[in-house]
């Protein structure tokens, strides 16, 4: 039987699964995935347990180590940054919420079977942790860490060379995930960095000054 007989015959009994979520330019006409709805009923989803994942809407990079490792606080060293999403963006929030609480059901194994008051987790209050910086204002935070360096695109999701194209202030969405963690009796539910795709520049924060500025 040839490809053709076969399309006409069983074509509409074939069902293709969707792919893995990933970046791609901003003019790509498909539906945005925030929920994670769809990711649980995905094969993706499936052959990845006890974590979810996600891409961001549009966020602000902050205390980024994401062209080299860093040691912080002595911990091992790894790929990390801190994202700021404001709080008007919903749809990233929900989406981060649902994969927070999935995170804690999955977790329940390493939490001795149900899921501690206590539990540390990742999605945090700029207005209420840091209300003297003005960064952080109207936003939440999240910190993500990766012992993988991310890949780090532009908007036509083409590399980036230059490290001083992407830097902390400037804007972009991520691909995140959320899991739990329970480590030397510290349990509560982490956040993993995934890829790094750069949508528009940002005054730098920390004092850094951009090239276009100084020269």
């Amino acid at each position: 039987m040839g490809k053709k007989q076969f399309r006409e015959l069983l074509g509409e009994y074939i069902i293709k699964p969707k792919g893995k979520l990933t970046l791609v330019p901003e003019t790509d006409k498909r539906e945005e995935v925030h929920t994670l709805g769809i990711l649980m009923k995905s094969h993706y989803f499936r052959r990845n347990l006890n974590m979810a994942h996600l891409v961001t809407g549009k966020v602000r990079l902050s205390y980024e180590h994401i062209w080299e490792p860093a040691s912080i606080n002595g911990s091992d060293e790894k790929y990390s940054v801190s994202l700021i999403i404001p709080k008007s963006d919903t749809k990233t929030v929900k989406a981060i919420q649902d994969a927070i609480e999935q995170a804690k059901q999955d977790g329940k194994t390493k939490f001795g079977g149900r899921i501690p008051a206590n539990l540390k987790l990742p999605l945090r209050d700029g207005d209420i942790e840091r209300p003297d910086d003005e960064a952080y204002q109207d936003s939440y935070f999240i910190n993500c860490n990766s012992k993988d360096k991310p890949q780090i695109v532009d908007k036509n999701v083409q590399p980036i060379l230059d490290r001083n194209e992407v830097y902390s202030g400037c804007y972009a969405r991520v691909s995140i995930s959320l899991y739990p963690f329970n480590t030397n009796g510290n349990r509560g539910i982490a956040c993993g960095l995934g890829n790094i795709q750069k949508v528009a520049k940002g005054e730098p924060l920390g004092g850094r000054t951009r090239a276009e500025d100084d020269f």
